[in-house]
């Protein structure tokens, strides 16, 4: 994975943790359900945070609350976990740290990972936490 930049410039390159899922394992298609599709959503969330058990991930997602009509989810659940050798916010930490989860549409391990462009519309002091070993 190239190295990711915050919109603030900040770049990191420190992965902790990568999850990749494919989020209709065990469904012939995609789901084209809400209900469903958020349990999926919530399920995932719970996973990638269990695992990575500090603080709440940050969650990229289109709203399709909007929408009449509710469609299936991009079929690849990913999350990762990066780690910055400089607190975010408060000198007093050595490090700071954030998980964030998106859905894509492309197999991130073939053809590379959307938060690199996701990042991009983020600040990494307004998602980051301060954490100390």
């Amino acid at each position: 994975m190239n190295e990711i930049v915050f919109q603030c410039g900040k770049s990191v390159k420190e992965i902790e943790k990568i999850f990749v899922k494919n989020i209709y394992a065990g469904f012939i298609e995609g789901v084209e359900d809400q209900r469903v599709n958020q349990e999926l959503v919530l399920q995932f969330v719970k996973d990638v945070q269990s695992a990575a058990p500090h603080y709440p991930p940050y969650l990229f997602l289109n709203d399709t609350n909007s929408s009449t009509q509710c469609v299936a989810l991009p079929p690849y659940a990913c999350a990762v976990s990066l780690r910055s050798d400089e607190p975010a916010n408060n000198p007093h930490y050595l490090m700071s740290t954030a998980t964030f989860v998106w859905f894509q549409e492309r197999n991130p391990l073939t053809e590379g990972f959307d938060l690199i462009q996701l990042a991009k519309s983020l600040n990494w002091k307004d998602v980051a936490k301060d954490v100390n070993w």
